[in-house]
């Protein structure tokens, strides 16, 4: 029920995205069957720590094949996911214009820490699901969900600087000593060097973003406790020996 949901939700939100003329960082075709393959990532990663929190490590080898089958969805999610950017940075290699390779060098610059957060994080544990180690306990299967949630979270929260960061209009005035102004970022105060426009804006989410980003993990979590509490879902209480 939930993966159709899923699939329309993020696609309207990668078309809004991917419309606007003026970030060209976000001008990809590829953003929103992208950002389906991460949604279909993370909540597989979710469902599958809830579920394992659920049975409890005394049933797990009972339900050994289902929990298998949610690995092996992270891991081809996640490979569909790595296909996509692939392809996005050999497109945008391949031009090799400013505008295609400013965003890259401001990933790097500032951020380069988080990127490879958000690449070797979920490219661990696409591997790791891939080997039966990685499937083999409760504990690995654990280890591998909990280390996407944050690969993902740094992909989201790199769809911002770059192109908060590439000014697509400047303003300048006659008889000022500023070359240019950057259009329309300001900070609404002045500056050390008394211009109200910035060169760099180091985004940072706010308090209603981190509130919006924890809201469907909190009902999730509610939504479930509540299932548990009313009924028993367990196949075995529902075919009892």
């Amino acid at each position: 029920m939930g993966l159709p949901v899923a699939v329309l939700i993020h696609t309207v939100t990668a078309w809004i995205f991917a419309t606007q003329a003026s970030r060209s960082w976000w001008n990809s075709a590829l953003l929103a069957p992208d950002f389906i393959a991460k949604a279909v990532a993370s909540g597989t990663a979710l469902v599958l720590v809830v579920s394992i929190l659920v049975v409890g490590k005394e049933n797990f080898a009972q339900h050994n094949r289902a929990f298998r089958s949610l690995a092996h969805i992270t891991a081809g999610a996640l490979a569909v996911h790595f296909f996509f950017l692939l392809n996005e940075l050999l497109i945008r290699g391949w031009w090799a214009s400013p505008e295609e390779l400013e965003p890259l060098r401001l990933i790097f610059a500032g951020y380069g820490w988080l990127y490879v957060m958000e690449l070797a994080l979920p490219a661990f544990t696409m591997f790791y699901f891939f080997t039966a180690r990685g499937k083999a306990s409760p504990g690995s299967l654990l280890l591998g969900s909990f280390l996407v949630f944050p690969g993902i979270l740094a992909n989201r929260f790199l769809l911002m600087p770059p192109a908060y960061n590439l000014f697509p209009l400047h303003l300048s005035l006659p008889g000022v000593e500023v070359e240019g102004w950057n259009y329309p970022v300001a900070l609404g105060e002045y500056t050390p060097d008394g211009t109200v426009f910035v060169d760099f804006w180091s985004y940072a989410p706010s308090a209603v973003e981190i509130a919006v980003t924890l809201l469907p993990f909190a009902v999730i979590l509610l939504t479930v406790s509540l299932l548990l509490r009313w009924g028993n879902f367990r196949p075995e209480a529902q075919n009892p020996a």
